[in-house]
């Protein structure tokens, strides 16, 4: 048994809780179907739930070399194991993603001083009987990319700047009963959007979620954390890693990941470019693109390609993944960046109404919404490019934009207390956009509708 990534004595000492030991075990396939066992010990232990991890790629996935169909484990894992000082065992591992893991692990060390420890990674071989000299290589030079698309502003910006590389859209899904309605929504909506622009599709559906005690995690971690678990440490690697077996079934060598923050507040989060774009295994690396862009300069992108390419693009960008719910700080702050940008809300997937920009504000004032610094640099600069009156009719957006025009953001983001209903969520899920890391269940969503 060789190990990667041994423990000092000093780092040791750090660990927040005494480790333990997780047993990545057998990888089985069925046809588009990946499942793991996943074992814990000691400490570690209460983060995982017991379940298997389960991904289903809606195309097969058989042919996959066992070093990576073990990828998408492992990056569930490693950073439970690196915050625990636990050790990770498995049979298999690919060579590159183990370097990865290395640079990813340091990353976080950076990110999180406090957070992340060590631990050990174990493992048999870094070969397997499908891969030569160790390493899977695709048949021949492909050059085909994807891109990670939920159809939010960051993905939609990204796929503007890439589009003429005809990436595949990747989007990701829950794997929960009461989901199986909006995420049908999400897959016909993204087929249409692949079909107008001559791309490829492709589906990742999860149990992810159900496999880490995201609660326990929250509660134990929760003080050195800018929101949950997922958001603020898993998402990047564990979000990418789930995609391997698909990139090695497609031969992709370039998967994308759009920012969510602009590089001005890339601090401490889970999907950073000191994260995602060290992720790579054999065959495929990982691109982080859009981090130089605020948020309106995203949607400037965008509405520069609906009035030239395709004006019936749908913005899919709020929490509730049920559809846009128009009531959000993000719904509201799209609504009033597409409104700045020259666009009616109306036709890209949002319900505006007489009430909606008078509503806006009272939130604002009245303390509703508690920004945190990458919000309220976000708003900040719809404030700099918004005009003083609106370029496209709605009731009360005249006076909306006059106040917006003058008023102190600062000074509304400092409001002490944010309503219930904010803190609750962000405590659940953190303020990700991502398919994964938004899976909310049906309670908390009437929860945060009634108290919004």
């Amino acid at each position: 048994m060789r190990t990667f990534g041994s423990l000092d004595a000093q780092t040791a000492a750090k660990s927040p809780v005494d480790g333990g030991h997780i047993a990545v075990g057998e990888l089985r396939t069925d046809g588009s179907e990946l499942r793991c066992e996943l074992s814990a010990s000691g400490q570690v232990a209460r983060f995982l739930t017991g379940d298997p991890l389960r991904v289903d790629y809606n195309q097969p996935i058989e042919n996959v070399p066992p070093s990576l169909l073990a990828v998408p484990a492992l990056a569930q894992v490693c950073p439970v194991a690196w915050a625990t000082g636990a050790d990770v065992s498995i049979d298999r591992i690919d060579p590159e993603f183990l370097l990865a893991l290395n640079r990813v692990r340091e990353s976080l060390k950076r990110l999180y001083p406090s957070l992340v420890c060590g631990g050990e990674l174990e493992y048999e071989t870094t070969s397997c009987p499908e891969c030569r000299d160790g390493t899977y290589t695709p048949s021949r030079p492909t050059g085909k990319t994807a891109l990670l698309f939920d159809g939010g502003v960051d993905s939609l910006a990204t796929f503007v700047k890439h589009r003429r590389d005809e990436p595949t859209l990747v989007t990701l899904q829950r794997w929960t009963p009461e989901s199986e309605p909006e995420e049908m929504r999400v897959v016909a909506q993204t087929e249409s959007f692949a079909r107008r622009h001559g791309c490829e599709t492709a589906f990742v559906r999860s149990n992810v979620l159900s496999v880490l005690d995201v609660s326990a995690l929250d509660a134990h971690f929760g003080a050195h954390l800018d929101g949950s678990w997922y958001n603020a440490v898993g998402q990047g690697l564990g979000v990418l890693g789930l995609c391997a077996p698909l990139c090695a079934s497609r031969d992709i060598e370039q998967l994308t990941r759009a920012a969510p923050r602009t590089r001005e507040f890339a601090g401490p989060w889970g999907s950073h470019p000191s994260l995602d774009s060290t992720v790579r295994w054999s065959g495929t690396a990982c691109r982080y693109d859009g981090a130089d862009l605020t948020r309106q300069e995203k949607i400037e992108r965008i509405a520069q390609f609906v009035r030239e390419k395709d004006p019936t693009v749908t913005i899919r960008d709020c929490p509730d993944r049920g559809g846009n719910c128009n009531q959000c700080e993000l719904c509201a702050r799209t609504i009033v960046g597409l409104v700045v940008a020259g666009l009616d809300p109306r036709d890209h997937g949002y319900a505006v109404t007489d009430e909606t920009f008078p509503a806006i504000r009272t939130k604002f004032e009245t303390g509703r919404w508690n920004l945190a610094a990458d919000e309220q640099f976000a708003w900040e600069t719809i404030q700099a490019a918004a005009p003083e009156t609106s370029p496209v009719a709605f009731a009360g957006a005249d006076d909306f934009f006059q106040w917006l025009a003058a008023v102190d953001l600062s000074e509304l983001a400092a409001q002490p207390v944010p309503p219930l209903s904010h803190r609750f969520t962000r405590a659940i899920v953190g303020r990700s956009s991502d398919a994964v890391s938004q899976s909310l269940s049906s309670v908390i969503r009437r929860f945060r509708r009634v108290f919004s």
